[in-house]
């Protein structure tokens, strides 16, 4: 990953985790006073952050055509999370299209082809891998797993980081978070548990959030990326 995208992914992953009520350590993002792209969002401490999020193209709001809003309480779907993750990264090889059969209806299909295109995503339905659950909301672990693949993580260190995700398949990847610093647990300060079902917990490299393993979908408290 080249340093540019490296600082692009790393300022998206500042913005994630404000949404996941972690705390963000990286300097506010430079927004020109004034600016008011969304209305749902004014008041909101978070509103420098989802200004970048728009200036920089990774989200276009949340209710199209007008998208004059970025609807903050709401939780991300995994096909918004595709469509987050290709802006940043900027991938554009969509590996010939259609890669998975249940996005046929979704308007992030593109998106999903990218993310599937560079090995990002796998899938949502092992060992199949033809489907991706466009319409389901993304889980710590899943997060983990996206976000590995995107940075390239892969020294795992000891292994068995926290005690609650012996039984999920992203041990491995949220074990590889932990071991680079990007998450440090969910319950400090014992910090041993990587709360495989609640919503995301952890930061970029000391600074951004993301989510560790399990079923509970990420609330996007300022955050969900809408779209």
């Amino acid at each position: 990953m080249t340093a540019d995208r490296r600082v692009r992914f790393h300022r998206l992953l500042t913005a994630l985790s404000v949404l996941a009520l972690v705390a963000v350590l990286l300097p506010a993002a430079v927004v020109s006073a004034g600016v008011d792209t969304f209305g749902d969002d004014d008041g909101s401490v978070f509103e420098s952050d989802i200004e970048w999020l728009w200036k920089s193209g990774i989200t276009r709001g949340c209710n199209p055509p007008a998208n004059d809003r970025f609807c903050p309480d709401n939780l991300v779907t995994r096909g918004q999370m595709a469509a987050f993750l290709v802006r940043a990264m900027g991938y554009m090889d969509g590996g010939g299209g259609d890669l998975f059969d249940d996005d046929d209806h979704s308007i992030f299909e593109k998106d999903i082809d990218r993310l599937g295109a560079a090995r990002v995503t796998l899938g949502c339905n092992p060992p199949y891998h033809n489907a991706f659950c466009p319409d389901d909301y993304v889980t710590r672990g899943q997060m983990a797993a996206f976000l590995v693949r995107a940075l390239g993580y892969a020294d795992r260190g000891d292994g068995d980081r926290f005690h609650d995700d012996d039984s999920t398949v992203f041990e491995g990847d949220i074990d590889r978070l932990a071991t680079a610093g990007v998450t440090k647990g969910c319950n400090p300060p014992a910090n041993d548990s990587a709360h495989t079902t609640s919503s995301r917990a952890g930061r970029w490299p000391r600074s951004s959030t993301v989510p560790s393993a399990g079923p509970r979908p990420l609330r996007l408290h300022r955050p969900p990326m809408s779209r």
